[in-house]
C-alpha cells in the first residue's frame, strides 16, 4: 500500500463530513417544518414569519461555512505558499546582508 498524502486525506475527511452534514441538516430542517405544519393547524395560519425560518437560516449559514472550508478554501496550501514566500524574503535579506 502506498503512503497516503496527509493533506489530501484531511481534505477528504472534511468533504465526507460535509456530505453527511447535508443529510443531517436536511432531516432536522424537514422535522422542524413538519412540527410547525402540524402544530399550526391545517392549513397553517400564516400570521408573520413561521418560526422554522430562523433555525433553517442558521443551519444554511453553517452549511455555507462548512462548504467553504471543504471545497473552496484550502488553508493548508495557503499556509505553504505564505511560508515559501517568507522563506524567499528572508533568504533575500540574508543574501543582501552578506554582500555588504
Amino acid at each position: 500500500m502506498e503512503p497516503r498524502d496527509e493533506k489530501l486525506y484531511k481534505l477528504a475527511i472534511k468533504r465526507a463530513k460535509f456530505r453527511s452534514h447535508i443529510f443531517s441538516y436536511g432531516v432536522i430542517i424537514i422535522f422542524l417544518w413538519a412540527i410547525w405544519w402540524i402544530s399550526s393547524g391545517n392549513p397553517p395560519k400564516l400570521s408573520g414569519w413561521p418560526w422554522p425560518v430562523w433555525p433553517t437560516l442558521g443551519l444554511l449559514i453553517a452549511l455555507a461555512f462548512e462548504y467553504n472550508e471543504a471545497f473552496l478554501s484550502n488553508t493548508a496550501d495557503r499556509v505553504d505558499r505564505e511560508y515559501e514566500k517568507l522563506k524567499r524574503r528572508n533568504q533575500k535579506t540574508n543574501d543582501s546582508d552578506q554582500i555588504i
